[in-house]
């Protein structure tokens, strides 16, 4: 078996959330869409869960990750997008899941030449590190602990 290494280069998507900008490679990225209102399903569900919304004929839970993260909410100015991500670790019960972004996410080739990494003061409980590209802070979030609150909810 010949030894597998990470890839010289590879395409990532920087999304701008509320307070910092996420880094996700772009396979994970199922598609960006405009926004679109839920319906909340009951009281008594946390405030980052948003309702699920309709994308190809599926109910996709639509989430805050900075609310899931640390409680800071996005706003409605701009133009508000939705990321519809491929599930990770939670395919056979939830294939899709989805979060707001304040703006439509930027598509760059990387490689390890520009990406450093990055000293952020503690990690929340939804980050899994940060680091620098060009000199650029950018959150790498947490997907499993991001799916599995989704799961532990629905």
């Amino acid at each position: 078996m010949a030894n597998e290494q990470a890839p010289e280069t590879m395409m990532v998507l920087l999304i701008p959330i509320e307070d910092c900008q996420l880094l996700l490679p772009d396979a994970a990225v199922a598609e960006i869409v405009d926004f679109q209102q839920t319906e909340a399903e009951s009281d008594d569900v946390p405030t980052w869960y948003l309702g699920k919304m309709q994308w190809r004929g599926l109910d996709v839970p639509l989430i805050s990750l900075e609310g899931l993260n640390h409680d800071a909410f996005f706003t409605r100015d701009g133009s508000l997008k939705i990321i519809i991500m491929h599930s990770s670790s939670q395919r056979g019960k939830m294939p899709f899941w989805a979060f707001v972004t304040t703006e439509t996410p930027r598509m760059s080739r990387i490689n390890k030449g520009r990406l450093d990494p990055y000293d952020h003061d503690e990690l929340r409980s939804m980050e899994k590190m940060w680091v620098a590209i060009d000199d650029e802070p950018a959150m790498i979030p947490d997907m499993e602990k991001i799916e599995q609150a989704i799961a532990d909810l629905l």
